[in-house]
């Protein structure tokens, strides 16, 4: 960075600031202090980076991309010249910023800074630390900035093969692998571990030795991003990988898996006294389920599936990934939107086989081989793929896991997923099972999203809204609301159910950004195809970033009944119900958030757009078949009570409203609402969109044709 830590700044005036205006400002417009920057800064330089990864942390935080929200005057990407980049320009900045995105993928954003903070007493020089007044909360706020541009890397998809190779090589030992590998890292630990690892890199002679088993996954994946040209692993003393002065000795060795991590700081000719990780095991302590780990979006689910299984000392096949892809091919099928009875499959676009078969290649790193036509036949490959990898594994919990049926309902209480009941209740089918139903889950709403260039997700399997996945392997019922779905949707890309906000249009969780495309156009397309856009980087507006974009209240109704047509001899499809005009948009900025409002204007009056009921209903709108009448024939209006209406004024009381929106996809969407029926007239007339209406919707009300 331009500015050191050692320079005199104690006579320095408020105007003699203006000289790193520059630098100031965009520390300033990302909200991080500078002096947290500095700080990092100076604990990178003692803990010095090699390796694949760290040759491109350079261009990671330097890069710069947008994708313009032209409609809304927002982008989504990272800023040129923001405090990321800063850092790049020096070792000690790269290797900081590689280290944060290591600790945010292990632990806690809180406990990273805590990390961060306790290093630096125990790292620094006496005459930086007096310098180094950055509090947890500006480390961590800084972490979180600088990791949002390295989660690209995907922290999850390098610790997958890394842990699968250790269970290999005891696979092949004829060894039993201990079972707390991938237990987590406490704080005092990492610091532990981090303090010797300088030392030993930074001193000549001065060798870390870690040996054990509990914790160890955890500190592979630091050791192989941050250190790999400098480590050594052996697995019960067969080595797997050599380097020339390796610094850093990893080895795992089941002997001591009942024992704390022992680690070690060696020279040459003598043994300093051992320090102990505290990774112990604890009764109360639960294996953790991928909770902090960053997936690239391509392979995520193959490698978040198999973390899951390693955790639980097994390995996921090739057969499972297939069963779980030939089983989702079948479910969009089977599940509908609950308020319209739409299909999900009809929501994926006009080739929707082609665009789930893609999905399953680029997420589950396999092509759906076999075309099955019963999820019946489905599920029960898959249940015989799971008899493979669970062979010799019985239930031990107090559900009585089926192998049968895989899993049953009361897998979904709440005390299955309770650390203090799981760590009494250990059941490892229970656990396997519960982790291939929220990955089925969420394969499932991945089919919905497009992912750009670097998309990242953070995610783990999310039990809350499995019950879709449940419902079809019984053959009951699958539906879900708009809502719902939007919901899930905006969850996949990381954010927790607490964080989401009802009225969420679009949502960052520091490295990526996910909305609903319809937003970019707020039209409706030319083929119904319902896609939720994930795209790298965050909000940005006047040139600062924004974790959320939420719309601002609105009235569930705000009393435009008035506003309908005049009576017409006679009805046919037309434009006079759209607005003056386009539509106004304006922002207003909130606490790490934007808040935006739609109003149209017709008739004189002005009309606030409920964009959120729109998106609702418009994922719910049913399309209207194709028929080979006239399409701007009148209305049968013996057959069909029915008012011509407009945009302001859609919804219906009692009979059938005609919003007169032809030819206009911007004006059909405003008539979107969640609170209605709707069927939208394109590619047919008005008396078979009314009858395929009324045949789906038996009621004579709430009931509203869409002129295409």
């Amino acid at each position: 960075m331009a500015v050191q830590a050692q320079a005199d700044v104690g006579s320095l005036s408020m105007q003699g600031l203006g000289a790193f205006a520059t630098v100031l400002a965009t520390l300033s417009a990302d909200n991080i202090a500078p002096m947290a920057l500095l700080q990092m800064e100076n604990l990178g330089a003692l803990l010095p980076t090699n390796g694949e990864y760290a040759e491109q942390v350079k261009t990671l935080l330097q890069r710069c991309s947008d994708r313009r929200l032209d409609k809304l005057g927002l982008v989504i990407g990272w800023r040129k010249n923001d405090s990321a980049s800063l850092m790049a320009d020096s070792a000690g900045g790269q290797a900081v910023a590689l280290l944060s995105m290591c600790l945010i993928n292990i632990l806690t954003p809180a406990n990273t800074g805590i990390v961060l903070s306790r290093l630096c007493p125990k790292l620094l020089s006496s005459s930086v630390r007096r310098t180094s007044v950055a509090s947890v909360s500006q480390l961590t706020d800084a972490a979180r900035l600088l990791s949002g541009k390295l989660h690209a890397l995907g922290f999850g998809n390098i610790l997958a093969p890394e842990v699968m190779r250790i269970h290999k090589v005891y696979e092949t030992l004829r060894v039993n692998a201990p079972t707390n590998l991938s237990y987590q890292l406490t704080p005092e630990s990492i610091i532990d571990f981090l303090v010797l690892v300088s030392r030993s890199l930074c001193e000549e002679g001065m060798i870390c030795r870690v040996s054990g088993s509990c914790g160890m996954a955890n500190i592979l994946g630091l050791t192989r991003i941050l250190f790999p040209r400098s480590t050594s692993v052996n697995v019960e003393g067969t080595i797997i990988q050599k380097a020339d002065n390796a610094a850093i000795r990893l080895e795992f060795d089941s002997n001591l898996s009942n024992e704390p991590t022992q680690m070690y700081l060696e020279t040459l000719i003598s043994l300093t006294p051992c320090a102990q990780l505290p990774i112990v095991r604890e009764e109360n302590r639960s294996r953790p389920q991928g909770l902090q780990y960053h997936f690239q979006w391509h392979g995520w689910l193959a490698d978040l599936l198999q973390l899951g299984f390693l955790e639980a000392g097994k390995i996921c096949d090739q057969a499972i990934l297939e069963a779980c892809c030939d089983f989702l091919m079948l479910v969009p099928a089977v599940s509908r939107i609950s308020h319209s009875a739409v299909p999900l499959l009809s929501l994926l676009g006009p080739f929707p086989r082609a665009r789930m078969a893609k999905a399953c290649e680029t997420i589950w790193r396999v092509k759906p081989r076999t075309v099955l036509t019963s999820i019946d036949d489905a599920f029960k490959k898959l249940v015989d793929a799971m008899k493979v990898a669970l062979r010799g594994e019985i239930c031990r919990c107090t559900h009585k896991c089926d192998m049968r049926t895989g899993f049953n309902f009361r897998a979904f209480e709440p005390d299955v997923h309770d650390p203090w009941y799981r760590s009494h209740n250990p059941c490892i089918v229970r656990d396997i099972w519960n982790c291939i139903l929220g990955a089925l889950q969420l394969g499932l709403w991945a089919f919905f999203i497009d992912a750009g260039q670097n998309a990242v997700v953070h995610r783990q399997p999310n039990v809350r809204t499995n019950d879709l996945i449940y419902s079809a392997v019984m053959g009951q019922r699958t539906i879900i609301s708009a809502e719902q779905l939007r919901i899930a949707l905006i969850e996949t890309c990381g954010s927790s159910r607490s964080d989401i906000d009802n009225q969420n249009l679009a949502k960052s969780d520091h490295s990526c950004t996910i909305y609903p495309s319809v937003i970019e156009t707020l039209s409706i397309p030319h083929t119904q195809t319902i896609s939720f856009a994930l795209v790298e980087g965050m909000l940005m507006f006047e040139h600062q970033y924004h974790e959320s974009l939420r719309q601002s209240s609105v009235n569930e109704y705000a009393g435009y009944d008035e506003l309908h047509l005049p009576k017409y001899d006679k009805i046919r499809p037309s434009h006079i119900g759209e607005p003056t005009g386009g539509p106004l948009l304006t922002i207003r900025e909130g606490y790490k958030t934007l808040e935006l409002s739609c109003t149209i204007e017709y008739a004189g009056n002005q009309v606030v757009i409920d964009l959120i009921s729109a998106i609702h209903g418009y994922i719910g709108l049913r399309w209207a078949a194709e028929c080979g009448h006239p399409l701007d024939e009148y209305l049968d209006e013996s057959r069909y009570q029915a008012k011509p209406t407009s945009v302001a004024a859609p919804a219906a009381h009692a009979g059938i409203r005609v919003a007169m929106t032809r030819g206009n996809p911007m004006a059909q969407f405003f008539c979107c609402n969640a609170n209605y029926w709707a069927v939208l007239q394109r590619r047919c007339c008005l008396n078979c969109a009314a009858k395929e209406l009324l045949e789906i919707h038996k009621r004579v009300f709430n009931n509203t044709i869409i002129c295409g």
